[in-house]
Parts: C-alpha cells; structure tokens; sequence
C-alpha cells in the first residue's frame, strides 16, 4: 500500500455530512429528517459492483466514532465515557483509497496519530479524522469462510466498518457494580448497537445500502481480518451501492 495514512478529505473543503447545531428554526425540519431516515432504515445484502465515494466512508466513520462538540466525545455514547470501542474498516470499493485494512482515529489523545497526518480544522475544531493503513488484503481473502450462515455480502460489500472493543477495559471498569463484575461487557454490547444504528441512518441518508452482521466465527474472523490484540471483534457493517434501486430509497436530505 503505498500511503500509511489516508485523508478523508480537503482540509479546506466543505464536509457535506457537517451537522450544524440545532435552532429553535430548525427543530421541526431536523425532526422530520430523522423520522424520514427511521422510515426509510433497512437492511441491504445486495450490491452492484460500483465504489462508494470516499466521502460517504467518512461520513460513516464519523457516524459511528467520530468526534462531537463536547472534548473527547464521540457520536456514540458511552457508559462513563470509557469509550472501549475500536473502528476498523476494510476496504475493497472506496474512490480515492487502496484497498486494505484500516484503523479510524478520530481523537487528539490518540498519542500514536498525532505527529503524522494531515490535520482537519472544521468550525474550530482540530480534531483529526483518518485511517491509519494496518495491511493490504490478501486476493484470496474470503470472510465468508467465518460466516455462520454463508452471508456472501460479506464479500461483496464495498466497504465493512468493523467494530471492536477494549472488553477487558470496560469489565475492570464496572467490576464492583455488579455480582457477576460483567456489566462492562453487557454495555460494550449496548454501545455496538447504538453504532450500528448511527451506521444505518447514516447509509439510508447517503443511498447506499448496509447491513449488520453478528453471525460468524469470531476467532476465524479475527484471525482472517489480522485484528489488533487487545480488541475483541464485536460486529461487522457491511455497506455498498445496492443492486437494485429500491434497496435503499434516498433519504430526500
């Protein structure tokens, strides 16, 4: 691969997926917009081959770990803001990007990113928004292998954003709040699936398609996808341009 690092974006450019703060003006329109985007969520295995813009991965990204107002946040929530989650994506169909295996860095504090890159100032935000390239895909790479039930998009799909956790993190972290000391796992699950639906609405908004999958060998498909030691992978989100018109109905945004 010929760049360890990959910007989303002109730093200079305007981010169509920006949300401004909310106004009293604006309230009822934004609501309107999330309720179509609710209508409209589905799920979608079937794709046409074309790539997905490097835009619209960012704009996933973003959806699923990226930074918000608030320091140190991110546009998922997190129990006690442990934030164990780790976004990876996997790259086959992507414009303006190799294929390969890529971790997402979104967060100043991540000390590993800060002295290489480019870095993204947006309405006085300097936080940072790439992938950092782990490895290229092998030509024989096939997750179906892992699949629990032969779910084939799992090599057709454009893109896959995978995401892991810190689980040991999150059980140290709430061991004396509960008898058994995994409430920490059971949140790590709750915060996946808040993801997962940021990840939908996002992809409904864009007219692509996506769908989540669980059903699969998880040591296989850590194994295949050479995952980071100390993550566990939790989920996988497959997304592309869907094969058939209807698959994933514009969201009109």
């Amino acid at each position: 691969m010929n760049s360890r690092f990959a910007s989303f974006s002109d730093p200079h450019a305007e981010y169509s997926c920006q949300v401004e703060p909310a106004t009293p003006s604006s309230t009822t329109t934004d609501l309107a917009a999330l309720q179509r985007l609710l209508r409209l969520r589905r799920s979608c295995r079937d794709y046409s081959g074309i790539p997905i813009s490097l835009e619209a991965l960012r704009c996933l990204a973003e959806a699923a770990q990226g930074p918000v107002q608030k320091v140190g946040a991110r546009t998922a929530p997190s129990a006690h803001a442990v934030y164990p989650l780790q976004l990876y994506i996997l790259v086959r169909q992507v414009e303006g990007i190799e294929p390969g295996f890529y971790r997402y860095s979104a967060l100043q504090d991540e000390q590993q990113h800060l002295s290489t890159g480019e870095e993204q100032g947006n309405s006085g935000n300097s936080q940072r928004h790439r992938l950092h390239a782990l490895h290229a895909l092998p030509k024989t790479l096939s997750l179906v292998t892992a699949s629990l039930a032969e779910d084939t998009w799992l090599d057709t799909a454009a893109a896959i954003v995978v995401i892991a956790a810190d689980r040991q993190r999150a059980i140290q972290h709430f061991a004396d709040q509960s008898a058994d000391g995994q409430r920490g796992a059971r949140y790590v699950d709750i915060e996946v699936g808040a993801v997962i639906q940021n990840l939908y609405l996002v992809t409904t908004a864009l007219g692509l398609g996506g769908v989540a999958v669980m059903g699969f060998d998880e040591a296989r498909m850590q194994q295949l996808l050479r995952l980071e030691t100390g993550f566990d992978l939790v989920a996988l989100y497959c997304v592309g341009d869907p094969a058939l018109p209807d698959a994933s109905p514009k969201a009109g945004l």
